[in-house]
C-alpha cells in the first residue's frame, strides 16, 4: 500500500491499522460469512465511510475570512 501511493515507511503503522480495520469489517468464512464486527457488536456493517488509502483529501481549517479554508492532505487513517 505504501509503495502504491508513494509514501515513506514512517506510515507503516497507519497501514497496519487500516488493514486490521478492513479485516474486521470483511465477511469471514469461519464466521459463516459474517464480519467480526457484526459478531462482536450485533449491528449491521456500514460500508459508506470506507475510503481509498492515499487518496487526495481536503481538511477544513477555520481561519480569517480571506485566508484559504482548506489544506490538501492524503488519507492515511480512519478515526
Amino acid at each position: 500500500m505504501l509503495l502504491g501511493v508513494g509514501l515513506p515507511k514512517i506510515f507503516l503503522g497507519e497501514v497496519a491499522n487500516i488493514i486490521i480495520y478492513l479485516i474486521n469489517k470483511s465477511p469471514s468464512p469461519t464466521l459463516n460469512y459474517k464480519s467480526p464486527m457484526k459478531e462482536w457488536s450485533g449491528r449491521l456493517e456500514n460500508y459508506k465511510n470506507l475510503k481509498v488509502f492515499g487518496v487526495l483529501t481536503f481538511a477544513h481549517f477555520k481561519k480569517d475570512k480571506l485566508d484559504e479554508k482548506t489544506t490538501r492532505c492524503i488519507f492515511v487513517e480512519y478515526t
